[in-house]
C-alpha cells in the first residue's frame, strides 16, 4: 500500500502525488480511495481504489537518480529493437509502456530516434504510429525523470539525448 503525500506514477497519467486515501462513496458503494494530483495536471484529480487490483496496479513507484544514471549508462550497450514491420513494432510499443520498464522505453525512444535520423536524410518522415509511440514514451519518461531529477520539464530531451549519444 502507498503512503499520503508519496509519489508515483499512474498508468499515462505521469507523475502522481498521493493527497489523500480517503473513503468516499460512489455510485452507492463506499470504499477507501488513493486520491491522486497529476504533478504537471494540477486541475486534474483521480480516484484509485485501494481494492480494486485492476486499477490499482497502474501505480508504480518513482525510479531514483541512481537509477537513472545506471540506465543512461547501460542503455548504449543494449541491441536496436527495430523491426521492419510496422505492425510488429506497434505491438511492440504497447508491452514496452504497458510493462512501465524504463531502461526499455529509453531504448525503444533511442531506436525511434535513430530511424527518424536515417530517414530525415532521405527526406522521408517517421510513420503515424511512430511518432505517436515516442511521444507517449516521451512524455511518461520526461515527466518522471524531471519529477526525479529536479529539472524542467524541457532541460529532460537534451538530457536524454545526450546520454543516448544524439546530440
Amino acid at each position: 500500500m502507498y503512503s499520503k503525500n508519496e509519489a508515483v506514477i499512474y498508468a499515462y497519467r505521469g507523475v502522481c502525488i498521493i493527497e489523500d486515501i480517503t473513503w468516499k462513496e460512489f455510485g452507492g458503494a463506499k470504499k477507501q480511495y488513493y486520491v491522486l494530483r497529476p504533478v504537471y495536471e494540477k486541475k486534474s484529480c483521480i480516484f484509485v481504489p485501494v481494492d480494486n487490483e485492476t486499477l490499482s496496479s497502474k501505480m508504480f513507484p518513482l525510479v531514483t537518480p541512481d537509477e537513472i544514471s545506471r540506465f543512461m549508462q547501460c542503455l548504449p550497450t543494449l541491441p536496436p529493437m527495430w523491426d521492419e514491420s510496422a505492425d510488429i513494432r506497434k505491438n511492440r510499443y504497447r508491452e514496452i509502456m504497458d510493462e512501465k520498464n524504463r531502461l526499455q522505453i529509453l531504448n525503444m525512444i533511442r531506436c525511434i530516434y535513430m530511424h527518424q535520423e536515417n530517414l530525415a536524410k532521405k527526406g522521408k518522415k517517421l510513420y503515424a504510429s511512430d511518432e505517436h509511440a515516442l511521444k507517449s514514451a516521451e512524455s511518461l519518461l520526461y515527466d518522471e525523470f524531471a519529477y526525479v531529477l529536479n529539472m524542467d520539464r524541457e532541460q529532460v530531451l537534451p538530457y536524454i539525448r545526450k546520454g543516448l549519444h544524439l546530440v
